[in-house]
């Protein structure tokens, strides 16, 4: 088996003259909330149509302390965002409609991209950071995203992202939360298409606490070519289909006071399976003064996802040094699908606890630790300590 002997001088060359010409804030940049994007931002009414441009990257590096006897033993990628968003319908109602644009870059620093470390090299059946693999030029989203009703409805239509809308909480996003595929959007256990999925998506609030988010989109989805996937679809019709059904205290409080069940299928073949899958996943959140603790489970049959059952449970504790730093712990027990894998591996054991450290306005540091049980992959060990550093630098 490999030790750890990670040279990440060449990761993070860049971070120091990144470091040299932004100076640290200490004002805090959110108050009730620090760093959780929420759903709704108050509208002033335009006269004119109104373009936002953003862009970031991110860096993440991860080691083990087991691997594979013929592997390396550290990972290192990264991925650069070009963001767009042309707003052309606003009112006081607080309607809103818009074009949305989401270009990617994923690259690889190793021969192994952080995506595939896990499985590949550590052995261990699931995905650390699986935002970040080795496609090169992608397109994640481009759709337009129209909000009526004062808000109560919202509507996707085009190339979609389903980790932007299905079993999502705060702390799920592997640009801010979680590294571990367990603890993130779908719990391991749905098999969501590619990015850039042609589809719609459905949001609608029947009371001010009660609502549903239905979807329906392409199978077989391919971000590095959407168009031709597009073209496609109805020769193939390989669908993915959800239907969430959820309690929210607030609608500004989405992601942080939520509990929903999630039922979804996804037809057979497609890319990722030959059979039809379908689950089920119950999330339960709720943020407490700066705790924000959480719930998860899930179930799925057929052969498309990697976990065929999986249970979480964890906290986050926000508002730590200048107020926009925090610290999350998670454990986890998830079950390697039998159907994928042709065998029932023993049970796995997962846990991860990972601090945010916000720089300044542009840059911040998540440092993890993870620590997972049963390789069943890697015959040599039966468990490994994983460590990675995240860096999100923002304009």
């Amino acid at each position: 088996m490999k030790r750890t002997n990670i040279p990440v001088h060449f990761c993070f060359a860049w971070l120091t003259i990144l470091v040299a010409i932004i100076p640290p804030t200490s004002q805090p940049i959110a108050k009730e909330y620090p760093d959780i994007e929420l759903p709704i931002t108050p509208v002033t009414p335009q006269a004119n149509s109104v373009v936002d441009i953003d862009a970031d990257y991110l860096t993440y590096v991860t080691g083990a302390t087991e691997t594979q006897s013929n592997k390396n033993s550290n990972a290192a990628g990264g991925i650069i965002r070009l963001m767009v968003d042309w707003t052309l319908i606003e009112n006081k109602q607080n309607d809103t409609g818009k074009y949305v644009l989401k270009v990617e870059h994923r690259h690889r620093y190793t021969d192994t991209s952080p995506k595939a470390f896990v499985i590949d090299n550590v052995g261990a059946v699931g995905l650390i950071q699986p935002i970040l693999s080795d496609q090169g030029l992608r397109l994640t989203n481009l759709y337009w995203k129209q909000q009526f009703n004062q808000n109560d409805t919202e509507l996707l239509i085009g190339f979609l992202d389903t980790t932007d809308y299905i079993d999502t909480y705060a702390l799920g996003n592997p640009w801010n939360g979680f590294s571990n595929f367990i603890f993130s959007t779908g719990a391991g256990t749905i098999a969501m298409p590619d990015e850039a999925t042609f589809g719609i998506s459905v949001r609608h609030m029947f009371n001010e606490e009660l609502y549903g988010l239905a979807s329906l989109s392409d199978g077989n989805a391919d971000s590095s070519h959407p168009f031709e996937a597009f073209s496609k679809i109805f020769d193939e019709q390989a669908l993915f289909s959800s239907l969430e059904l959820g309690w929210i205290e607030s609608l500004d409080q989405f992601y942080t006071r939520n509990l929903h069940l999630i039922a979804w299928q996804l037809d057979g073949g497609t890319r990722h399976s030959t059979q039809d899958s379908q689950g089920i996943n119950l999330s339960a959140t709720y943020m407490i003064e700066r705790w924000i603790p959480f719930l998860r489970a899930g179930y799925a049959e057929g052969d498309a996802s990697l976990l065929s059952s999986s249970v979480t449970a964890g906290v986050g504790f926000v508002g730590l040094g200048t107020g926009q730093d925090s610290l999350n712990l998670a454990l986890g027990w998830g079950k390697p699908n039998k159907a994928l894998f042709g065998t029932q591996f023993d049970d796995q054991y997962t846990g991860e606890l990972f601090y945010k450290y916000r720089l300044n306005a542009h840059l911040k540091f998540s440092p993890n630790i993870q620590y997972l049980h049963t390789l069943p992959l890697t015959p040599e060990a039966d468990n490994s300590w994983v460590w990675g550093l995240r860096v999100h630098f923002t304009l």
